[in-house]
């Protein structure tokens, strides 16, 4: 990436044209970093093998499953689009969960605020 370049260079599509109803969806896109590639996205995609997708971490961070990929395979983008949009979610969501802290427990346990000595007698004024 180019120090005044923007994210399309490395975002390339995946379909250079989507369905009207897919024009802004994420789903079209994946993040190659190459300067240049010998071929279309979708032609190195599809030269792939179903093992090596399935098995091929990159494939699974960009929200390719068994039913995406399938989609991709026969051509069917509205399909591809609506399963690949709803993995990148996930991901994402997880991803900021998880950066966040997002379902941890901020507060101390009660336990600490327990001052008193357990050896020392209790003030009578307090019981």
């Amino acid at each position: 990436l180019e120090p005044d370049g923007t994210l399309r260079d490395i975002a390339l599509r995946i379909y250079p044209r989507e369905p009207e109803a897919f024009r802004a969806w994420t789903a079209n896109r994946i993040i190659i970093i190459e300067n240049e590639l010998e071929e279309p996205i979708i032609k190195l995609m599809k030269a792939q093998s179903d093992d090596h997708v399935h098995a091929n971490e990159f494939f699974k961070s960009h929200g390719f499953d068994s039913k995406s990929w399938s989609a991709l395979i026969n051509n069917n983008k509205t399909d591809l689009f609506t399963y690949r949009q709803h993995n990148l979610s996930v991901i994402v969501n997880d991803f900021l969960a998880k950066m966040s802290g997002h379902n941890l427990e901020d507060t101390p346990p009660l336990s600490i605020f327990d001052l008193d000595e357990p050896d020392e007698p209790r003030d009578a004024a307090f019981i």
